[in-house]
């Protein structure tokens, strides 16, 4: 499965109140610098991202603990 920022912010309904991705809220709450380093990403390669790999969208589902099936 290939997860998106939007995907994400959705699933944890922290959109925008113009429902757009909350990049401070994922950063700030979700995509720190320690998570980041475990799902085995530089902060540059996640800022240019609007979708994550497979690779790294399975790393992200398993250590948030998301049901796939709510996405």
């Amino acid at each position: 499965m290939i997860l998106s920022k939007f995907q994400f912010c959705s699933y944890f309904k922290i959109l925008t109140p113009s429902q757009t991705v909350s990049s401070y809220k994922l950063r700030r709450y979700y995509f720190t610098d320690k998570v980041l380093e475990k799902i085995g990403l530089s902060f540059s390669e996640y800022q240019k991202l609007k979708t994550f790999d497979v690779e790294t969208s399975a790393k992200i589902i398993a250590h948030f603990n998301i049901k796939t099936e709510s996405l």
